[in-house]
């Protein structure tokens, strides 16, 4: 059984967005980007990323 990433890291979503560390914690800190913790690592939904791009476009 083979499980697809849906999730992206803190760095990923930075590079894809073309922003900083600080300008990535602002947004998941605000609710403006939606993101998760699992213990001390955050993981941005593929999903929550798509709807953030669309809703700023």
């Amino acid at each position: 059984m083979e499980i697809e990433n849906d999730c992206l890291s803190p760095k990923e979503c930075m590079n894809y967005l073309f922003i900083g560390k600080s300008t990535f914690y602002k947004l998941v800190n605000s609710g403006e980007l939606p993101a998760f913790r699992i213990g001390k690592l955050w993981r941005v939904p593929k999903s929550g990323l798509q709807t953030f791009i669309h809703r700023n476009m």
